[in-house]
């Protein structure tokens, strides 16, 4: 019998309660499916907790998405012999009357990289099988079909998401739109900067593409609560990389940029020595310390630039009411912006041993 689904999943119809009912009971068996208790993680991922001592984590997504992680999970990786990095894939169920995809995944826990037992050996571990990911696609067959079904994350991204955002703005005002005052102030803001943008856009493509690592398999959503770092059997620890739901084809700069700006200063520096050691043939990493760092703006630049085109285009086509919150926020992922690397690294001697990253 289907487990039974609550309403207040997001605007799940009956169909797709049904249809994730019974995909829950194919992941975990009949006999240890009765559920016990949900709770939301994030905007549409749930966990599931059930009587029968199973745990499954449950999330909703757009097709392209879900199609996008299955071939990483399914084809992608085991190409490689990288399907013990990638996303536990249970199952899967499609809603008749909505647009989404429900998918359904092994418990790994929440030992990601954002907690408090995150030493520097996990750190380091997650660091080699994020070198292993990038090198294990150099050159593969395969990046053909990534990019067809994920896109490109290198400077055809940068300068795609510029544009893309410098019309989604442009058309977010009068006479589509009546703005406030300050509302009008903002988006002349980031019209202003993305048309100085236009001036560097084809010096940081081409430096992205020529200079940021031969073009890979990418995760393309680094942060670190997206990589667990769990115990295996026999004293063994494992690295799975979660929410590959941005995975496409893009120099390696791009990854690290987002994994390298989520830890303190003082670390960048040892953790992309890790990865240089994982990469020793690489030699765009050898390059100075000021070239990595334009490297890693312009991947950072290219992610906010996409990131406005959306809720501005939804404040057009939409009439999303948070639109202009949202791109306020992108305003301040701009003005944030710092170099990657310090110009002067502070080493840390804290032992390895205990020190968190």
């Amino acid at each position: 019998m289907p487990i039974e689904i609550p309403h207040d999943l997001e605007r799940a119809n009956p169909d797709g309660r049904t249809a994730l009912g019974e995909a829950l009971v194919a992941a975990l068996g009949a006999e240890r499916s009765e559920p016990e208790g949900w709770r939301r993680l994030k905007a549409g991922v749930y966990r599931l907790a059930t009587r029968g001592g199973g745990s499954v984590v449950v999330k909703r997504l757009a097709p392209a998405r879900a199609l996008r992680t299955r071939l990483v999970a399914g084809r992608w990786l085991p190409a490689a012999g990288l399907e013990a990095h990638g996303p536990a894939l249970l199952g899967e169920a499609a809603e008749r009357h909505s647009p989404h995809v429900w998918q359904v995944y092994a418990d790994l826990g929440d030992g990601d990289l954002r907690a408090p037992s995150a030493i520097r050996r996990a750190v380091d571990l997650a660091v080699a099988a994020i070198a292993r990911l990038h090198r294990s696609f150099r050159q593969h067959a395969l990046l053909a079909e990534v990019r067809l079904h994920g896109g490109e994350l290198g400077g055809g991204f940068l300068r795609a998401s510029c544009v893309g955002a410098l019309r989604a703005l442009k058309a977010a005002g009068p006479p589509r739109l009546s703005l406030t005052t300050e509302q009008f102030d903002l988006r002349d803001r980031l019209i202003s900067r993305l048309e100085r943008l236009q001036f560097e856009v084809d010096r940081r493509s081409l430096a992205l593409d020529r200079d940021g690592g031969d073009e890979t398999l990418l995760h393309g959503d680094l942060w670190p609560a997206n990589i667990l770092v769990t115990p295996g059997t026999n004293g063994s620890t494992g690295v799975r990389f979660i929410d590959w739901d941005h995975a496409a084809v893009g120099p390696p700069a791009y990854d690290l940029s987002t994994l390298l700006l989520r830890f303190p200063p003082a670390e960048r520096g040892r953790i992309l020595d890790r990865y240089r050691e994982c990469c020793p043939d690489d030699a765009w990493l050898r390059a100075d310390r000021s070239a990595l760092n334009q490297l890693f703006e312009s991947a950072e630049v290219a992610r906010c630039a996409n990131r406005l085109i959306w809720p501005a285009l939804a404040a057009v086509h939409d009439h999303y009411g948070e639109a202009f919150t949202e791109l306020a926020e992108i305003e301040r992922w701009f003005l944030a912006l710092e170099p990657v690397l310090p110009a002067d690294p502070v080493r840390t001697r804290a032992s390895l041993d205990g020190s968190r990253a």
